[in-house]
C-alpha cells in the first residue's frame, strides 16, 4: 500500500482539516515521487475498500458521492446519478456524500446551490456528509478546498507529471489556427516544458500568469469499469510524434482547479470507494486513473451508466418535456413516484412489480444490475407509477365509493330481478372515506378557492368519486369541474360551440334512435332510461348521499354475445347518463358520480338533458318524477348536493 494512502487510513479515524491532510500527505507523496521523477508510480488497481467487512450476501459498506455543479437546476439525469449513489451506499450500509463542485465561477448561478439542497431533500436523498450537515472530511464545497488542490498540482509538477504553462490566449489561438491550416492536431505543443524548473518557479513566484497542465503519457493506463470491463483508450503516440499534446489544464490561472484535479484529490481525501456517474465522463477517466497512479493512490471503483435519450436516440432535452426535477415537484408528482421512475432508467430488478418505495429500491439495488448502454426515456411509465404511489400514500386499497358495503337495511328494489337486494347505509358522508393527507388537503383548498359556495363535505364527496383517477393536482381539479356547475348543459352540449365529448354522446344517442326507428322501434330515449329513473327516485333523499346504495340498483351490462340488442341498449343508457351528469366526459364511474352529486342534482341534470331529445308523445310517468327537480341557474342552494329546488304545486 502506498505510504500516502496508509497515512490517510490512519488519519481517517479522527476528523482532520483539508489543509492538515494535504500537508501530511504532501510529505509522503513528494518524497516517494522525488524531485526529478517522471515515470508514473505504480499503484494497485484494487479499489478502495469500504468502511467495514463484506458478507456473503452484501458488499462492504461503500462511500459514494454526488458532486453537482451549481450552474442550474437538477435534471432527471442528475437525479438518477444521485439516486444510484444513494441507493448503493444505503444498500451496503455505507455513506452518501454531497460535494458542491463550484470551481467554475463564471458558470455558477446564484441560488443554484440552494436549489440542489432543496431538490435532493424533496426527493428524500438526504446526504450523510456534505454542506449544511458537515462531516469528518470537509469542507464539502470545492472552492473552499483550493489550497489542497493547489498543493497537489504542485506535487505533480515536482514529480514531472505536470508543468506550468505561461502561454497567452493569443499564442494558443495562433498555434491552433496554424496547425489547423496544416491539417495537424490543434492541441498544445509543450513549448513551456522547455522552461527549466528554476525559471518556472521564479516566474510563478513573481506572479506571472500561468496554468498548470497535466503531462499526458503516450498511453493512458487501462482501467476497469464495473459495467464495461477493461477500458483502454487509443494511444497518444501518433499525435505526440507530430508535436501535438492533449495536456489538460488541471489548475487554472485563478488558482482554482479544473474538474480533473479536484475530482481525483477530493474523492481520495473523502475516501470515496465507488464513483457512479454518467457515461459522458468515461473519456475523462483515463486521466483520473493516471493521476491516481502518479500520486500513488489506490483508485475507487468506477461505474459509468448510460445517458438518458429520447426516442430519436438523442440526449434528453427540454423539447422532450420536463427535464428539471423542480418542474415535476411543482406539478405535484410524488418524490416516491419520480424516484421509482428514475431508478428504472438503466437498472433492472428481480421483482415482479415495478412499483417500489425507497426501502424496496434500497433492498433491491445492486451495481451488477445496471444496464449497459443508453436508456430511451418514455414518460408513460411515470403516470402509471404516480397513480400507484398515490394509492399507496392514501391507502386506497378499498373498493369504489359506490360499492362499499352498506351498514343498515333498506328495501330498495334492484333493476335486475335476479340480483339480490342489499342493505343500504344511512346518513354517512361519502367524503369521510378519504384519508387526511396533504394530497387531499391541496385539492380541497384549490376547489374551495374556485367554488367558495360549496361545503367541504360536498367537495370531499366529489373528490372521493374520482380519486382512483388522480394523477396530478391541477389536472385532477379540472376533472371535477362538472360537479360544480349549475347547468351542465350550458357548459357542454348546449355551449357555443359544444364540447367534443358532449357532442360525441349526443350523436351516439341520435344514431342509435335512428337505427332502431328504421327497424320499426320508435322507443324514445325517455322510455329507455325510465326504469333507471324510477329506481333511483325510490331512494329517500336522506339516504342518497351514502355508499353502496346506487351500485346495488345499478344494472349490469348484458352479455354482448348472448343479447347484442340488450347490450347496445344498455350502452346507450350509460352514454345518456354520462352526457346528462358529466357532459360526456370520462372520469368517475356513473354510480359514484350519482352518489357525489346527490339525488336532486342528479335528477335535475337528467331532466335537463332530456330536452335535447324532443318527443311527440310525453312519457307521463317520467314527467311526474322529474317535475320536482329543476336546476337553479343562479347558484341558489349550491352549498349542498342539490343545486336544485322542488317545484311546489
Amino acid at each position: 500500500m502506498a505510504p500516502g494512502l496508509l497515512l490517510l487510513r490512519r488519519l481517517a479515524l479522527r476528523p482532520q482539516s483539508a489543509r492538515s491532510l494535504a500537508r501530511r500527505c504532501h510529505s509522503t507523496a513528494a518524497s516517494q515521487l522525488g524531485p526529478n521523477a517522471s515515470a508514473p508510480i505504480a499503484a494497485s488497481n484494487t479499489p478502495l475498500c469500504g468502511t467495514g467487512p463484506a458478507t456473503a450476501t452484501k458488499p462492504p459498506p461503500a462511500r459514494t458521492r454526488f458532486a453537482p455543479s451549481p450552474t442550474g437546476l437538477l435534471h432527471l439525469g442528475s437525479l438518477r446519478t444521485a439516486l444510484f449513489n444513494y441507493l448503493y451506499a444505503k444498500h451496503t450500509g455505507g455513506q452518501f456524500l454531497l460535494r458542491i463542485e463550484d470551481t467554475d465561477q463564471k458558470r455558477t448561478l446564484e441560488g443554484a446551490e440552494q436549489a440542489i439542497y432543496d431538490t435532493l431533500r424533496w426527493a428524500g436523498l438526504q446526504w450523510d456528509e456534505g454542506p449544511e450537515v458537515g462531516g469528518p472530511f470537509g469542507p464539502y464545497r470545492q472552492s473552499e478546498r483550493a489550497e489542497l488542490h493547489k498543493e497537489h498540482a504542485h506535487i505533480l509538477v515536482k514529480g514531472g507529471h505536470a508543468y506550468r504553462c505561461f502561454c497567452s490566449h493569443e499564442r494558443l489561438a495562433t498555434l491552433a489556427a496554424q496547425r489547423a491550416r496544416q491539417n495537424l492536431p490543434t492541441d498544445y505543443d509543450r513549448t513551456c516544458t522547455h522552461i527549466s524548473a528554476a525559471e518556472s518557479e521564479e516566474r510563478a513566484h513573481k506572479g506571472e500568469t500561468h496554468v498548470i497542465r497535466l503531462k499526458a503519457p503516450d498511453d493512458y493506463p487501462v482501467f476497469n469499469d464495473l459495467l464495461y470491463g477493461a477500458i483502454q483508450y487509443g494511444s497518444n503516440k501518433a499525435s505526440h510524434n507530430l508535436g501535438s499534446y492533449s495536456d489538460p489544464i488541471i489548475l487554472k490561472s485563478d488558482g482554482l482547479p479544473t474538474y480533473h484535479l479536484a475530482n481525483v484529490v477530493d474523492d481520495h481525501f473523502m475516501q470515496i470507494t465507488h464513483v457512479i456517474r454518467a457515461l459522458e465522463w468515461m473519456p475523462s477517466t483515463p486521466r483520473h486513473v493516471f493521476m491516481y497512479n502518479c500520486f500513488g493512490w489506490a483508485q475507487p471503483a468506477f461505474a459509468h451508466v448510460g445517458l438518458l435519450q429520447n426516442e430519436a436516440k438523442k440526449k434528453l432535452s427540454k423539447r422532450d418535456g420536463d427535464v428539471n426535477v423542480e418542474s415535476y415537484a411543482e406539478k405535484g408528482y410524488l418524490p416516491e413516484a419520480l424516484n421509482n421512475f428514475v431508478a428504472l432508467l438503466g437498472w433492472s430488478h428481480t421483482r415482479q412489480d415495478d412499483v417500489m418505495a425507497m426501502k424496496d429500491l434500497i433492498d433491491e439495488f445492486s451495481l451488477d444490475r445496471l444496464t449497459v448502454g443508453n436508456t430511451i426515456v418514455t414518460f408513460e411509465k411515470l403516470a402509471f407509477l404516480q397513480k400507484a404511489h398515490v394509492r399507496m400514500a392514501l391507502k386506497l386499497d378499498v373498493p369504489p365509493l359506490s360499492q362499499l358495503p352498506p351498514t343498515e337495511p333498506s328495501a330498495v328494489p334492484s333493476l335486475s330481478e335476479s340480483a339480490p337486494t342489499k342493505s343500504i347505509p344511512t346518513a354517512s358522508d361519502l367524503g369521510s372515506t378519504i384519508p387526511d393527507h396533504p394530497i387531499i388537503e391541496n385539492v380541497v383548498a384549490k376547489l374551495r378557492s374556485q367554488h367558495p359556495g360549496f361545503s367541504e363535505a360536498y367537495i370531499k364527496r366529489c373528490i372521493s368519486a374520482n380519486l382512483k383517477n388522480y394523477l396530478l393536482p391541477d389536472q385532477f381539479v379540472d376533472t371535477l369541474q362538472h360537479f360544480f356547475v349549475g347547468s351542465i348543459a350550458g357548459t357542454t352540449y348546449r355551449a357555443d360551440p359544444p364540447t367534443k365529448a358532449a357532442m360525441s354522446g349526443v350523436e351516439a344517442i341520435q344514431k342509435y334512435l335512428k337505427k332502431i326507428a328504421e327497424k320499426g322501434d320508435s322507443t324514445p330515449i325517455q322510455k329507455i332510461i325510465l326504469p333507471f329513473v324510477r329506481q333511483i327516485n325510490k331512494i329517500p333523499e336522506g339516504e342518497w348521499e351514502t355508499t353502496g346504495v346506487i351500485s346495488d340498483i345499478f344494472p349490469h351490462a348484458p352479455d354482448k354475445k348472448v343479447d347484442p340488442e340488450a347490450f347496445q341498449r344498455h350502452t346507450i343508457q350509460m352514454k345518456f347518463l354520462r352526457l346528462a351528469l358529466a357532459g360526456g366526459v370520462g372520469g368517475a364511474s356513473i354510480p359514484d358520480t350519482l352518489a357525489a352529486l346527490g339525488k336532486g342534482r342528479s335528477l335535475g341534470r337528467i331532466r335537463e338533458a332530456l330536452e335535447m331529445f324532443p318527443v311527440k308523445k310525453r312519457v307521463k310517468l317520467l314527467d311526474r318524477i322529474l317535475v320536482n327537480y329543476v336546476l337553479v341557474e343562479d347558484g341558489e342552494g349550491k352549498g349542498e348536493a342539490g343545486s336544485i329546488k322542488k317545484d311546489i304545486e
